[in-house]
């Protein structure tokens, strides 16, 4: 029997558990052995079936209060807490799925929504099968070795569902691995589904197989998000999870947001069915009361979550804690403001320029990406002596150096006549030697010399500063377009860059940025186009041509 449990009067609960406990000790007064066993039992299933907190707290066990011994803290409220009490409630009450809960880290999301819940399915239908889904198989298993191991440890589960937990099921149940999935005793032993499997989006999802329920937990992470094509690859197989559900099946959400442009935001978040409604329930828990770094914390210890926001950067933060990747406050470029543009409708009579951003070797390190970019500039400014701007080709994505020089060779060849191609140089870097000689393979010679290649150089500049000064003011003017010929995966990420600028990548930025340094010192001669008078183009000697600076 619970014993030694004391409520915490800051907490709503759903239910009097010290009331129930107190009674249930009168009835172990009063009844015989056998027939108490039987009662405390029923008690005890009724709970479980009904209540999630009742399953963190005394079947999971979860710690009622912890101590942070750095800060001189004893005590502290965890499990037995308002907010852990309020978030129960908040799943029970909600809809059986569907729903995508953005929670802070360190706050209960996946304890509650992936495994409290969970055990309780297995308890209450144990004919039907879940299945959990996290970015790749093995942050999916992690969820699935919780799950059992918390089933083959509670004597309270297989003393109030005897008929659904096995004793020992290591040797009893006919699957019970983090591979092949988890069985309870259930009378649909026809079926080809394990009651618990857990299974990787961006690798071999099964086929064949269809659960009641999905649960999709830790989506994207911080080096997905760097990856367009890894993110476009996520997108497609969470929709394509939906066809290995059940008919009336649901599929459920769960995580933290690394990016503005990612899986959950906006791709879940704007789903919609087709009477317009929102696909999923969105239900987002920042760490603070008003979900800014000023705020007050609603459930760690102020101090704790202020040594968090000491300890980490400011990108950090407001992802895991904050589930905003970039403040809104300090936000300096809008993604929005990027305008696609039909191919069939850029100029022709561009000055094109080419631009690479290189990146090391990452071999599966924490590196950039690679970047590269053919922007073309219309020769004619406007009545300000601003210049439309047109990204035609972008690549941005993590390579391996000696496959990086012919894909950027490539993309100079299928893009016409390039004025320039300007290559970053930092320390000793030697992209710029295998880039042109990837092109000369292909009949194309680029050097300094003639000045078909420019060396690309911080010199001294901050990144930052560089960025600030070149893209504001026409991005706000609407003078840079990209073509709808840019695989759609890399127009999403130079919005994103813009969106989570200056708290995430900026690869792509920083493209843009070195191209108007391109323009502003290229000697642009005289310009002529078929059927029309030769005119002098802009003199580009000043970025006041360009920028509006």
């Amino acid at each position: 029997m619970i014993e030694g449990w004391t409520p915490n009067p800051q907490c709503n609960y759903s239910r009097y558990y010290d009331q129930i406990f107190a009674r249930l000790a009168q009835k172990k007064r009063e009844l015989s052995p056998q027939d108490f066993e039987r009662h405390e039992a029923g008690v005890y299933r009724w709970l479980i079936g009904c209540d999630l907190f009742f399953i963190l707290q005394f079947v999971m066990e979860i710690p009622a209060s912890i101590d942070y011994p750095e800060f001189g803290i004893t005590n502290w409220p965890f499990c037995n807490s308002p907010w852990v009490v309020e978030r129960c409630k908040e799943v029970e009450d909600g809809p059986e799925g569907w729903c995508m809960d953005l929670w802070a880290r360190g706050h209960f999301k996946s304890t509650t929504k992936t495994i409290a819940r969970t055990i309780q399915r297995m308890a209450l239908y144990p004919n039907k099968c879940t299945m959990i889904a996290s970015h790749t198989r093995p942050a999916a298993k992690k969820f699935l070795r919780s799950i059992m191991q918390y089933v083959e440890k509670s004597p309270l589960l297989r003393r109030a569902y005897p008929d659904v937990f096995w004793a020992d099921p290591r040797k009893e149940s006919p699957k019970w691995s983090e591979d092949d999935g988890i069985v309870v005793r259930r009378s649909a032993v026809g079926r080809v589904e394990a009651t618990v499997e857990a299974w990787g989006l961006k690798e071999g999802m099964p086929i064949g197989v269809h659960f009641d329920w999905i649960l999709a937990d830790d989506l994207e992470t911080k080096d997905d998000v760097k990856n367009p094509d890894v993110i476009s690859q996520v997108r497609d197989a969470v929709d394509l999870t939906e066809d290995l559900l059940t008919g009336g099946g649901s599929l459920d959400i769960t995580g933290t947001p690394y990016s503005h442009q990612g899986v959950y935001i906006p791709f879940l978040q704007d789903k919609q069915r087709a009477t317009g409604k929102p696909a999923f329930l969105y239900r987002r828990h920042a760490a603070t009361d008003d979900g800014l770094a000023t705020g007050k914390a609603l459930f760690l210890p102020q101090i704790v979550l202020d040594d968090i926001k000491s300890r980490k950067g400011e990108y950090s933060f407001n992802t895991q804690q904050l589930i905003n990747p970039t403040p809104v406050g300090v936000r300096k470029l809008e993604g929005s403001k990027l305008q696609d543009i039909e191919a069939q409708f850029v100029p022709r009579n561009l000055f094109k320029f080419m631009m690479i951003d290189p990146a090391g070797d990452d071999k599966g390190k924490d590196s950039d990406s690679w970047a590269g970019m053919v922007i073309g500039i219309e020769p004619h400014s406007d009545n300000m002596g601003m210049n439309n701007i047109y990204i035609t080709d972008a690549i941005i994505t993590p390579m391996r150096e000696e496959e990086a020089p012919e894909t950027f060779a490539r993309m100079y060849m299928r893009n016409g006549l390039i004025m320039q191609i300007g290559i970053e140089k930092v320390g000793q870097s030697t992209a710029e030697l295998h880039i042109a000689s990837a092109l000369a393979r292909q009949g194309r010679y680029i050097s300094e010399a003639n000045g078909s290649l420019v060396i690309l150089r911080p010199a001294g500049r901050n990144k930052n500063a560089r960025i600030e000064k070149a893209i504001p003011f026409p991005l706000y003017n609407n003078k840079i377009f990209i073509s709808k010929d840019v695989p759609i995966a890399y127009r999403e990420r130079i919005r994103q860059e813009m969106d989570m600028y200056p708290f995430w990548h900026d690869d792509g930025l920083d493209c843009i940025s070195y191209f108007y340094d391109m323009v502003t010192d290229y000697r642009f001669g005289w310009y002529g186009i078929e059927d029309e008078e030769p005119r002098k183009v802009v003199n580009f000697t000043g970025r006041s041509a360009v920028t509006g600076y």
